[in-house]
């Protein structure tokens, strides 16, 4: 079943303990929208810093979609295929790009019209304030880049893997302790390498969950049934 946009839901992401981050483009009082574009968004956890596109690494902001198809007609952050565009954890005291470490990280997202089996290029999802890749598609193929920070996503409540596409509205999590790691730090989503051949992601982005600490089961089945109530994403096992 599919939520309307801007409707509520009895579950709120914000009774999960440890969320530091919660970026949702169904949230229109959340966005800051210039000619289309998305130049910010606040961060739905109080006191969580936002995402802003800093114009350093892309040449714009990812469009505004108030109806996206692949998101059921709902609203999206639409990265457009041959575009630069990147939003990044600021700090508005310090005026620039941060980063955070997270433990577990739900993105809604789907790559280009959903049905693609291979990427067309090194497609960044997620990087590090370094520059670090921790998330990229290897070209070519329809798996995560081997080098990147993360190997693994799980699809849907699947289990762990690096395949991804076809990617249609799915929910990617990315999870620290599968990588054998305390945390993985997360500054950007969707912008391209600065000194690479690399590009920005390509398709729709809906929504950012991310904790410092790692999720028990029962929380990762209350997210789960939370985007599956609101996306009308079929999780695994649902």
């Amino acid at each position: 079943m599919r939520k309307r946009s801007g409707g509520s839901s009895v579950f709120s992401p914000l009774a999960i303990s440890g969320l530091i981050g919660w970026y949702d483009a169904s949230d229109y009082n959340s966005l800051t929208v210039d000619n289309g574009r998305v130049t910010a968004i606040s961060n739905r956890v109080s006191g969580g810093l936002p995402l802003k596109s800093l114009g350093t690494h892309g040449t714009s902001a990812p469009v505004y979609d108030p109806a996206n198809t692949l998101a059921g007609g709902n609203p999206a952050l639409l990265w457009a295929s041959g575009e630069e565009c990147g939003l990044e954890l600021y700090h508005p005291v310090l005026d620039q790009a941060v980063e955070t470490p997270v433990a577990d990280m739900f993105i809604v997202c789907a790559y280009k019209e959903g049905v693609d089996a291979d990427f067309d290029g090194y497609t960044r999802l997620i990087a590090d304030a370094a520059d670090h890749t921790i998330c990229q598609g290897q070209p070519g193929s329809n798996g995560i880049r081997a080098t990147s920070t993360l190997q693994r996503a799980s699809k849907n409540g699947a289990s762990f893997s690096a395949s991804l596409l076809p990617l249609p509205l799915s929910v990617l999590r990315f999870s620290a302790a599968n990588q054998g790691l305390t945390d993985f730090s997360v500054s950007s989503f969707g912008r391209k390498e600065v000194s690479s051949l690399s590009r920005s992601w390509n398709g729709p982005i809906c929504e950012v969950l991310a904790f410092s600490t790692p999720l028990s089961s029962p929380d990762i089945e209350q997210v789960g049934a939370y985007f599956h109530s609101k996306w009308g994403i079929v999780m695994d096992g649902s």
